[in-house]
């Protein structure tokens, strides 16, 4: 396929990277996993590929499997490239080939590079392409210079065996990081209340686009379902699963015995806009759901008007409650009691795993209950 094709069609290009990123996958189980033996000898790049795929900064794990299988699938690319419109030869959009391989290839593999959806548009990657010219726009310099590195010996080099080579060692790094993500979670025989609140804080104190918080609410109303028999199960997906394109009304769900949405929850880990919360309302009424939580874990920035909405819902037949996420989950962990809690602290991991969430939030919890 010809470099003007792959302009043309961006899907063929994911398509045949894709492709390129299976092969070398394969390659891992059922070659390298047997010898162990590195298919990048120099021992400074394989340094630098390892540091690439375990960067601090999630963006950039996810730059060498798009790069290079790109580069793998048609050899004239440029694999520093990022947009299409970047002058000079074998420019490409890296973007669409990360959406269209490298995404899938992520969340079919438990999310081992860190369940980003997108993650050439957050603005690491907002540049035309992997070269010291962007150095400064990067907060991550080191991470972005062992980028620059590789991907810089890859083009130089031009040679398909030496990229395949590097593709093999990227997936090798991929194949370590998923064996390091296997993750146990020590659930402690007793938990105090005062202890399992001290965990969440913990667990809550770093940003996680939504997953940790949603995961703490999510377990928090399957061991209410347990133990007061209120509803019969909680639905809830992945943070980065819409929840139109889900089907769901809300973030979570409870749901009787006959079926029925008797209770819809909206996790926040934002400050909340009485517009978010007009939005969300359009469509609750829309499902005719009578009973709804906002869930806050940064509050809201119009607390009078949010109350005068919500007595306007009443008014409607609409009960919509507002909690701030501590204030909710003390509580209901005071109301369970301590068999309750050590069913809330499974559930936090069961959950988590169930969505394949990113390993970073998966060993946070582990810890949390390593230290109850």
């Amino acid at each position: 396929m010809s470099r003007r094709e792959h302009r043309s069609s961006p899907d063929a290009l994911s398509a045949a990277a894709r492709d390129a990123l299976e092969r070398a996958w394969e390659w891992v189980e059922q070659e390298w996993i047997n010898t162990r033996r590195d298919p990048v000898s120099d021992a400074e790049l394989r340094c630098r590929i390892s540091a690439c795929m375990n960067s601090r900064t999630k963006s950039y794990r996810y730059v060498l499997p798009t790069q290079l299988s790109a580069k793998a699938a048609d050899h004239s690319l440029d694999a520093r490239c990022l947009q299409a419109s970047r002058p000079g030869l074998g420019s490409f959009d890296a973007r669409s080939v990360c959406d269209g391989a490298v995404v899938p290839f992520d969340r079919e593999h438990e999310n081992v590079l860190g369940g980003s959806p997108e993650p050439y548009v957050n603005n690491p990657l907002r540049c035309p392409e992997v070269s010291q010219q962007y150095r400064s726009q990067q907060r991550d310099k080191i991470g972005w210079d062992d980028l620059c590195l590789v991907l810089s010996e890859v083009q130089s080099r031009n040679d398909p065996a030496f990229t395949l080579a590097v593709l093999r060692q990227v997936a090798v790094e991929i194949y370590k990081r998923l064996e390091a993500t296997r993750v146990e979670y020590p659930v402690p025989p007793r938990a105090s209340l005062s202890r399992t609140l001290q965990g969440l804080r913990a667990f809550l104190a770093e940003s996680s686009g939504g997953t940790r918080p949603q995961a703490v609410a999510t377990a928090l109303l399957k061991a209410c379902g347990q133990r007061f028999a209120a509803w019969c199960k909680v639905e809830s997906q992945s943070p980065t699963t819409a929840d139109a394109q889900s089907g769901r009304v809300a973030d979570i769900e409870c749901i009787d015995d006959q079926g029925r949405v008797v209770m819809a929850v909206e996790v926040k880990d934002r400050l909340m806009t009485l517009h978010d919360a007009r939005r969300k309302m359009r469509h609750v009424r829309g499902r005719d759901v009578r009973e709804f939580f906002f869930i806050l874990q940064k509050g809201t920035e119009e607390p009078d008007q949010l109350t005068a909405e919500i007595e306007q819902h009443f008014a409607s037949g609409y009960n919509v409650y507002v909690f701030e996420l501590e204030e909710f989950a003390k509580a209901l962990l005071a109301l369970i009691g301590e068999q309750g809690r050590c069913v809330f602290l499974r559930d936090v991991g069961d959950t988590l795993e169930s969505w394949r969430a990113p390993v970073e939030d998966r060993r946070a919890w582990a810890e949390v209950l390593t230290g109850l």
